[in-house]
């Protein structure tokens, strides 16, 4: 659907719609000029299990993607949250296209409070990642094709893992290390330094991965 196309639809429709609809209209509007093409094709994977394969294939911008979430109830001006998960995790957690979100939800909230606590987090997330490089730098290096496996023992969601492997197609060691810290910032966001180490052995383990075990228990004694 292009703008032109979506503009006429939305004038059309627009003495029937609350001033809330028409903003939601504009958001995705102003999200589908601003996704790439890379992060499209992401979105369609993404959906896979709520589009039939026959009728994603026919799918061919972002704005028919919204229309089809839409008319299938994944999403609604009412319920702007399974929108904002998508987004942020087929685009990589793109800040730009998540701030438009956060001002549709907020619109009266203070433009520098959003920022500051968009980089409190930021900041939160990235020291705890540094808080394990050398565990995370050790797997990314030597997991090789057991790497699955051990993401899979993680419990991090089979389509998370395609995400990942799809937004880092010919860099394996980065596909292993967003998948990573997609389980360290959300699967594991409770869970003590200790008990992440144990984790991540045991884990190991299980996929029979021991020399891997050893390697990171050594780490733990330095």
């Amino acid at each position: 659907m292009c703008r032109n196309a979506y503009l006429v639809s939305v004038s059309n429709t627009s003495e029937m719609c609350s001033d809330m609809e028409r903003e939601f209209r504009q958001l995705l509007l102003d999200l589908s000029e601003n996704i790439t093409e890379k992060n499209f094709k992401n979105m369609k994977f993404y959906n896979q299990d709520k589009i039939s394969k026959s009728r994603l294939e026919k799918i061919e911008d972002c704005l028919d993607l919204f229309s089809e979430l839409e008319t299938r109830m994944v999403f609604s001006f009412k319920n702007v949250e399974p929108l904002q998960e998508m987004i942020k995790k087929c685009t990589n957690n793109n800040h730009k296209l998540l701030e438009m979100i956060t001002r549709f939800q907020n619109p009266h909230g203070s433009p520098t409070d959003t920022n500051v606590d968009k980089d409190a987090d930021k900041k939160s997330s990235s020291d705890r990642t540094q808080d394990f490089r050398q565990e995370f730098s050790l797997l990314r290096n030597y997991l090789g094709k057991d790497w699955k496996s051990f993401i899979r023992e993680l419990n991090v969601p089979e389509p998370e893992i395609e995400i990942k492997q799809q937004q880092n197609q010919y860099d394996l060691k980065e596909a292993i290390g967003d998948c990573l810290k997609f389980w360290l910032n959300n699967l594991a966001i409770e869970k003590s330094d200790e008990e992440i180490g144990e984790e991540l052995i045991n884990c190991l383990k299980d996929i029979e991965r021991n020399d891997l075990v050893a390697q990171l228990e050594s780490l733990k004694k330095i």
